[in-house]
């Protein structure tokens, strides 16, 4: 595949997950000899180090600054704007130049209408009008939600009949995505792009490493996040109090924010902040190869964030993964199977924190057993997963 081109569309930096994503997708292509000169409507965040590093050049459709509110799901009074500026931009001379290029689009989050129908229409938009200036084929790596709307569910529908090839990440969103009659030779199942980044110690690295070091005892993680569901927020905000306070009693605890988007109710800081926890770790500096080796300094991670369990077993440290949405059991159900035990939300709500301890506590006994067969995962995977994106882009290139 030497010297073949695509433009890659959207791609999130304030928000770590989005991030090991975003690095997963350019090392997995730079491998496959597939280069990537441009990123249309990438995050405003990303530093020009980041471009330099990776030779790309950002075009912005939309606009190439954060706007302002509590959320990032769009709005009718939110969109109005941006949407304006992507009308403008439709056949600007930096999109003609991408006239018959291949479009990826890196999906750092579920196709769904959790957030807002206006949200999912956003994101279709965004798709569907590059593929259509560009007249490029549209090659989606992404996990596919359920919708929880009428509107939702017909704009989705719409939607798949334009997409050229689906990449998607385990078997639950492969179930979402046929079941809708998408025909089973447009879909693949694929790893977490996340899954095929490695470590690298650097000075970052070595002044949190210390920091976790210094620990009276063994040092555990907790990474949690705004819970969406308000009516059921207070409960949720006890029981993170309840188990850290269970888990104290053994463990140093360090609460891990990895998500730092300019957005209060996305914002994991300004949540951890908010409830007035202790012993916060802020890894906002660190780019995903310094995540996973600051990582391989705790004992477990509970992680309620999904590329928080991602960043800690490519560290080889034992996970318990709490799980809100299906795009868990895509990325860690059908990687590691029994390796990484998962709770829903709903029941660690309601749940027996006593009962997670002590779970906790036999992962950390296993840890050497779990760390090899947790490795042993990714790299089948990663294998299966270079050959499925080889035979994927055959026909565009």
């Amino acid at each position: 595949m030497d010297d073949k081109k695509l433009v890659l569309l959207s791609g999130t930096y304030t928000n770590k997950g989005g991030l090991a994503i975003v690095y997963g997708t350019l090392k997995v292509l730079n491998e496959l000899g597939i280069k990537t000169k441009y990123i249309v409507d990438p995050e405003p965040s990303f530093p020009d180090s980041f471009y330099k590093k990776f030779n790309l050049t950002p075009i912005y459709r939309w606009s190439h600054k954060f706007g302002t509110g509590e959320t990032k799901s769009l709005t009718l009074l939110s969109s109005v704007r941006p949407f304006v500026h992507l009308i403008r931009n439709f056949s600007s001379s930096q999109i003609k130049q991408l006239h018959g290029y291949p479009i990826w689009y890196i999906g750092d989050s579920s196709l769904n209408d959790y957030g807002s129908v206006l949200a999912l229409l956003g994101q279709i938009i965004n798709l569907l009008s590059l593929k259509l200036f560009t007249g490029g084929k549209l090659l989606v790596n992404a996990s596919m939600g359920y919708m929880r709307t009428e509107i939702g569910e017909f704009l989705l529908k719409f939607f798949l009949r334009y997409v050229n090839v689906f990449l998607v990440r385990g078997t639950a969103s492969y179930k979402n995505i046929t079941q809708r009659g998408v025909p089973i030779s447009k879909v693949s199942i694929v790893s977490d792009m996340a899954f095929f980044l490695d470590k690298s110690q650097t000075s970052n690295t070595k002044e949190m490493s210390n920091i976790i070091s210094k620990s009276e005892k063994p040092p555990i993680a907790l990474i949690f996040k705004n819970y969406s569901k308000a009516e059921n927020k207070s409960m949720y905000i006890h029981s993170i109090k309840k188990l850290a306070n269970s888990l104290k009693k053994d463990y140093c605890i360090f609460f891990v924010p990895t998500s730092y988007v300019p957005y209060k109710y996305e914002n994991d800081l300004e949540f951890l902040n908010e409830i007035g926890v202790q012993n916060i770790l802020n890894i906002s500096h660190l780019d995903p190869t310094e995540i996973i080796e600051v990582f391989t300094n705790f004992k477990a991670v509970i992680t309620l964030r999904l590329h928080g369990a991602v960043y800690s077993t490519l560290a080889g440290v034992p996970t318990y993964h709490i799980y809100e949405a299906d795009n868990s059991l895509d990325v860690i159900r059908d990687t590691f199977g029994e390796s990484v035990p998962l709770l829903h939300i709903s029941d660690f709500i309601i749940g027996d924190v006593e009962k997670i301890h002590q779970d906790v506590q036999r992962l950390i006994n296993r840890k050497d057993e779990l760390s090899f067969s947790m490795r042993q995962c990714i790299e089948e995977n990663k294998e299966k997963t270079i050959e499925t994106i080889k035979n994927s882009l055959k026909s565009y290139f």
